[in-house]
């Protein structure tokens, strides 16, 4: 086993056979300037495909640094259900703050799409670089949380129609949150349905979700649901929602 005040370091893939990885880019400043690595220091590899390594430091330049991989570590398990969030597009700092929670809460993988009320705005040319800072985001908080592999960020789609669209038939319980719905709450759809293996919830943006929007997640097999009497912030809701669900069929608690 190893010990959780060692460094991280992320790679994007580690061969089996590979004995040592170089570093250079943004882990190299994070490890060698910011942490002030040493040569000789031990610490954790990780990749994206949910490889750890036990290696160390074994060549500081001004290039980079170069680690030996020494031993292969256990992956952490991850009970409980596959948890998908489609996230409607906020503006930048609640939208990082939805990718930053949803890695350390446990969530396999966001969907960015723009709805009818989302105020932020991304081009095709920011697209890139804004999915580019997202996946930053979700490495820095892989490396803290001890989760086997790092969030998914999936392409930014136009429109609701293009989402739905990309997630395909309905083969596990989908929920849609809208302030509109006045029957049927998150306590009582959980209740109704089976253990889930995967499950797929969907939050709008600051303004909510119009009810076109609504008509057309109800067509994709999405149930709306409300969370009662309150009234969250759309940065809010993955945070309450995704713990709710680690709580009742995952690993928190």
């Amino acid at each position: 086993m190893h010990r959780p005040s060692l460094k991280k370091l992320y790679v994007e893939e580690i061969n089996p056979r590979q004995t040592q990885v170089f570093v250079s880019g943004d882990e190299y400043v994070r490890l060698g300037i910011v942490l002030r690595a040493k040569v000789g220091e031990e610490l954790i590899v990780l990749d994206g495909k949910g490889n750890r390594f036990l290696g160390h430091i074994s060549g500081i330049s001004k290039e980079g640094l170069v680690v030996e991989l020494r031993s292969q570590l256990e992956i952490p398990i991850e009970p409980g259900p596959i948890i998908h969030l489609v996230q409607a597009i906020l503006k930048p700092p609640a939208m990082d703050y939805v990718i930053e929670k949803s890695s350390e809460i446990g969530i396999e993988s966001v969907y960015p799409f723009k709805a009818n009320r989302s105020v932020s705005q991304i081009t095709m040319d920011q697209r890139p670089r804004k999915l580019e800072h997202w996946r930053k985001i979700s490495i820095r908080s892989f490396l803290q949380c001890e989760r086997a592999r790092p969030l998914v960020i999936a392409n930014i789609f136009d429109n609701i129609w293009e989402l739905l669209d990309n997630l395909g038939e309905p083969r596990e319980p989908r929920i849609v949150f809208w302030e509109g719905e006045r029957f049927r709450g998150l306590k009582a759809c959980l209740q109704e349905m089976e253990r889930p293996k995967r499950i797929v919830f969907a939050v709008g943006p600051e303004g909510g979700f119009e009810r076109s929007e609504i008509e057309a997640f109800y067509s994709s097999g999405f149930v709306p649901v409300s969370l009662g009497n309150r009234l969250l912030k759309a940065e809010t809701v993955c945070v309450a929602v995704g713990s709710i669900l680690q709580y009742l069929y995952g690993d928190m608690g």
